[in-house]
């Protein structure tokens, strides 16, 4: 347990839910490797819980599995199997032999194959709930997803749970402190390298092994068909959606710049492609974006990939997954990868500072009130890379960004105030300027500008 990194203050509202006088019903989901049965598993150490984890097999096999967890439990058998038909009776049974001060945990991970198999669970829990374990110290429900379109369906208004839940922990990717955790020996750009791949889902960075380099690390898990992560995205893909092709052809074209509607729905050669992008951002793969602007057209809205390692995956490999197996893994990152990856980096990196820079203002600069930070663009013509409005401040900044070693700070400054007199800024706004840089200059004596350098961002 000693290994665990992160989730403190999850794992401070599952304490404090335990201890609680009342009932316990948690519900925590988050898409796939995020560590949501790792929270769970250090959560429980040295508490008496029944663990369960769905599978797509019959109820029966369901029942007799939730049963034999309890025998885990307990040390001792609780049914035969086969004996017990119900699964409202196969918890009544589990809790009726509970003879403990202490309360019960039942875990139900994977919970959404467990209801396909008995629609009637869920149901079951709910009405249990209710006439039973409300305000019951006894027992503790915990409910695990990773599809999360499942989970927001669970807690919706049509769900028998509605409004049930005392404690929803949607788990969210780690920020880059923490993820470097998993890395100590790795230099800043290798740690931001593996970040941009692996955002903060925690089981792709221990696909890492912090004893070889980057790009042997990269070559093995990533590009190797025996790789832990060669096929992961399309996994991701099957696990929550069906109609892989209309799906893989949104986000192949996303992998490569963010797109208006309009260009999605000539790439993919359909009428309307609403629906799959906005099953795509309930999940949270993409997102919609806007012009930091007081005016912005409806014509410039457009979506991205928001999902670090999608965003790698469709660049990378599932356009070149046959000329992968061919090549082999050396050659094809020699081939493949190499020609473009610092033009990849290169655009992870003014997320990576749009990200930093939200937080900044408001951990670092005490910012209150209104803070939105994102880009500006208009047509073709104008691209900035980082804008930060702070309504309250009545201030905005507009940064640029540099994955790529700068040679010329002035040049680098004078690029961004022919940007700046683009910029539509509001009345009575301020207007600042920001550089974010991959590496630290080596002279800016007297430049009036604030400068970030990816040492500053990692920490």
């Amino acid at each position: 347990m000693s290994n665990f990194i992160g989730r403190e203050a999850q794992l401070k509202l599952l304490e404090s839910a335990w201890h609680g006088d009342g009932g316990m019903l948690t519900l925590i989901y988050g898409r796939r490797r995020i560590g949501k049965t790792e929270l769970i598993r250090h959560f429980i150490h040295n508490k008496s819980t029944v663990f369960f984890t769905g599978k797509e097999t019959k109820p029966q096999i369901l029942i007799d599995d939730f049963l034999s967890q309890a025998k885990l439990c307990f040390g001792y058998e609780i049914a035969k199997e086969g004996e017990v038909t119900s699964w409202k009776a196969a918890i009544r049974l589990i809790l009726a032999d509970w003879r403990k001060d202490e309360r019960l945990i039942l875990v139900f991970d994977e919970l959404q194959w467990a209801a396909a198999a008995s629609p009637e669970l869920i149901g079951t829990l709910q009405e249990l709930w209710d006439h039973e374990w409300k305000d019951n110290p006894k027992v503790g429900i915990i409910l695990c997803t990773s599809f999360v379109a499942y989970a927001l369906k669970l807690v919706g208004s049509q769900s028998p749970l509605f409004g049930r839940t005392t404690l929803n922990i949607p788990l969210q990717p780690f920020l880059p402190a923490e993820a470097k955790q998993f890395h100590p020996h790795y230099k800043d750009t290798d740690l931001a390298q593996i970040y941009f791949i692996c955002g903060g889902v925690p089981l792709y960075h221990l696909a890492f092994a912090t004893n070889l380099p980057f790009r042997q690390n990269l070559t093995n898990s990533l590009l190797s068909p025996a790789g832990s992560l060669y096929r992961e995205g399309e996994s991701l893909m099957r696990a929550e959606f069906q109609d892989m092709p209309s799906y893989f052809a949104i986000l192949t074209a996303l992998a490569e710049k963010p797109r208006r509607n309009k260009d999605i729905l000539e790439l993919m050669d359909v009428k309307d492609a609403h629906y799959y992008l906005e099953r795509l951002m309930r999940v949270g793969y993409i997102h919609r974006i806007l012009p930091i602007a007081n005016r912005v057209p409806r014509t410039e809205v457009r979506y991205a990939i928001c999902d670090a390692f999608l965003r790698w995956w469709f660049f990378f490999l599932f356009r070149n997954l046959s000329a992968v197996e061919l090549l082999g893994p050396e050659e094809s990152f020699t081939r493949i990868i190499a020609p473009q990856l610092d033009r990849f980096f290169a655009q992870c990196f003014e997320d990576f500072c749009r990200s930093w820079l939200q937080r900044h203002y408001i951990t670092h600069e005490g910012a209150t009130g209104e803070v939105v930070v994102g880009q500006y663009w208009r047509h073709e013509t104008v691209q900035i890379d980082v804008v930060g409005k702070r309504t309250k401040d009545r201030w905005i900044d507009i940064g640029e960004c540099k994955w790529g070693k700068v040679k010329s700070l002035p040049a680098v400054m004078d690029e961004l105030e022919r940007k700046a007199a683009d910029y539509p800024l509001p009345k009575d706004f301020s207007l600042g300027r920001r550089l974010f840089l991959h590496h630290s200059p080596e002279k800016q004596h007297g430049l009036e500008i604030k400068i970030h350098t990816l040492e500053e961002m990692l920490k």
